[in-house]
């Protein structure tokens, strides 16, 4: 395994907590772990479970797995997030874990759609979760089948309408857990982007922005290379039609680079299959 991929695992390892006491484990998208208001987690954390089985990692996918189980061990279907402290004032006190503090908001796409890719490749669940897990998977193949009948339109009305790039991964999102390609409206989205490439059905490899620093993002400017944009805890998209500025900054916070991680599963189980 190439020694970038085992800094990679080193610090999605790092963004998590384990709460022994509860049989909890915490995902943060900053490393080291860092409570924090970040909701995305069960929709990066089901790509991770779903991308590192079928590249073969087991213990990766077990333990993402293990994270996603606490989220519905907190607070049910609608745990977004939890942590040991309580991060905004709309979080709750869990009756059922003293000491652990959680964020209530229903899964509507992302998250469903990252379970039913799991589903897709063949991830199970313990029995005792399978009425969730099902349920998610269920919803995610209604919105699968609306947002995959507006592809073709968002794809074309993307390019005139900006508003609507908002949007973009959570198509992505979609036809990754359908495992069919995005229609071809949609290319021009993936240029540059490995996610996205990926989705499409071809390699592309890339390095990743430095997850250490920050870049500004402006209406002036000019297109910048893939590894110089500003970190995400999504893949960091970089449209034709968008600019940036190359004005990097240390940042605060150091995202946890578990995208990159979950196109690096993508990709080497697409080399085993070809």
């Amino acid at each position: 395994m190439p020694e970038y991929v085992d800094v990679l695992k080193e610090a999605v390892a790092k963004s998590v907590r384990d709460f022994p006491e509860h049989g909890l484990l915490a995902y943060s998208n900053v490393t080291p772990y860092t409570p924090n208001a970040f909701i995305d987690g069960m929709a990066w954390l089901s790509v991770l479970c779903g991308a590192s089985h079928l590249a073969k990692d087991y213990e990766v996918s077990a333990a993402a797995k293990y994270a996603i189980i606490s989220l519905w061990k907190v607070g049910g279907k609608d745990c977004r997030n939890f942590g040991p402290s309580r991060v905004k004032d709309n979080w709750k006190e869990s009756s059922k874990y003293p000491g652990i503090w959680w964020f209530e908001k229903p899964q509507v796409s992302a998250g469903p759609l990252g379970l039913l890719f799991c589903k897709r490749v063949g991830v199970t669940f313990p029995t005792e979760f399978q009425y969730i897990y099902q349920g998610f998977c269920e919803s995610a193949e209604g919105t699968a089948r609306l947002l995959r009948s507006t592809a073709w339109a968002f794809g074309w009305a993307s390019r005139v309408i900006t508003a609507l790039q908002q949007h973009t991964n959570t198509y992505f999102m979609t036809y990754l857990a359908l495992g069919q390609q995005p229609p071809s409206t949609m290319k021009w989205m993936a240029w540059d982007n490995p996610f996205y490439q990926y989705v499409f059905g071809n390699m592309y490899t890339t390095d990743w922005p430095d997850w250490t620093r920050y870049q500004g993002h402006s209406e002036s400017g000019k297109n910048v290379p893939f590894n110089q944009r500003k970190p995400s805890p999504w893949p960091p998209r970089n449209l034709p039609d968008e600019q940036w500025v190359i004005d990097q900054e240390v940042a605060q916070d150091t995202y946890t680079p578990l995208c990159e991680l979950c196109v690096y599963y993508l990709h080497e189980a697409m080399k085993k299959e070809k």
